[in-house]
C-alpha cells in the first residue's frame, strides 16, 4: 500500500521518533513535510500542501491539541492522526470535537500505523485517475492511458510497467527492478529495452525520461 498521490506533515518533537517513522513514511507518500513543534507545524499547514497531519499530542509551543484546532479553523476535512501516551488520555477527551481521525498510542507499531493510514485512505489512489502529464492520464481501475482526450492501447507489461514507473514518480527504475517486477527476472536484456521503445513511443511524454545505461523516470506532475 502507499499513498504516493499525497503529501504529510509529521510533527514530532523527538528527533529518534521522527527518523524512526520518516524511514516508513517516505516511501509511501509524495513528500513528508517535517515539523518540530505546533507553531512550526501551522506555518508548514498553510504554506505547503498538505494531505495528512500526523502529530504528536504533547509538543513545545503549541501541542497538538491546539495544532489541531487550528487546523480545523481552516480546513474540516484533512485527516489528522494523533499521537499521545497512555498517560494523555484524559486531556485528549478535551479535543474529540476536532473530528480528529484516529489515535495511535506510543511506541508507535508498524502494523498499527499502516492500518490506520489504510483506514483514513479506504479507497486506494489506485481508483482514481492519475496524471502522468498535463495532457495524458491514467486510470487505474480501468487500465486505461487518455491522451489528449484518446485512449492509448497497451500490452499487459506495458501497463505494469506504467504502474511500476507511478509507484516510483521521481525515481529512477532500472532495467534490472523491471526485469524482476515485471518479468520475474527471466526476460533478455535487448526484450526489455524494445518493451521500454514501445512503452516511451507510446506514452510519448516529456515527463517520461530514459536515463541512459540505467532505467526510466518518470516525473511527478504538480498541478
Amino acid at each position: 500500500m502507499n499513498f504516493k498521490n499525497f503529501n504529510l506533515l509529521l510533527v514530532e518533537d523527538e528527533q529518534m521518533i521522527i527518523d524512526n517513522l520518516y524511514c516508513v513514511l517516505k516511501d509511501l507518500f509524495c513528500k513528508v513535510f517535517i515539523a518540530r513543534d505546533g507553531e512550526e507545524a501551522q506555518e508548514k499547514f498553510l504554506s505547503e500542501s498538505v494531505d495528512l497531519v500526523i502529530t504528536d499530542f504533547v509538543m513545545p509551543k503549541v501541542d497538538g491539541g491546539e495544532l489541531a484546532k487550528f487546523i480545523r479553523e481552516k480546513d474540516r476535512t484533512t485527516p489528522i492522526i494523533m499521537m499521545s501516551n497512555h498517560t494523555d488520555s484524559e486531556k485528549l477527551l478535551k479535543i474529540i470535537n476536532l473530528n480528529i481521525s484516529a489515535y495511535l498510542v506510543k511506541p508507535i507499531k508498524y502494523e498499527e500505523l499502516l492500518d490506520t493510514l489504510e483506514g483514513i485512505f479506504p479507497k486506494d489512489e489506485k481508483e482514481k485517475e492519475v496524471k502522468i502529464d498535463y495532457n495524458t492520464i491514467y486510470n487505474y481501475s480501468k487500465k486505461v492511458v487518455i491522451k489528449d482526450g484518446e485512449s492509448i492501447s497497451l500490452t499487459s507489461n506495458e501497463i505494469k510497467l506504467l504502474e511500476l514507473l507511478l509507484d516510483n514518480q521521481d525515481r529512477v527504475v532500472s532495467k534490472d527492478i523491471i526485469d524482476l517486477e515485471i518479468f520475474d527476472g527471466f526476460m533478455p536484456e535487448g526484450s526489455i529495452r524494445n518493451m521500454i521503445y514501445r512503452f516511451r513511443k507510446k506514452i510519448a511524454s516529456k515527463q517520461l525520461k530514459t536515463i541512459k545505461g540505467v532505467g526510466l523516470m518518470l516525473s511527478k506532475v504538480y498541478s
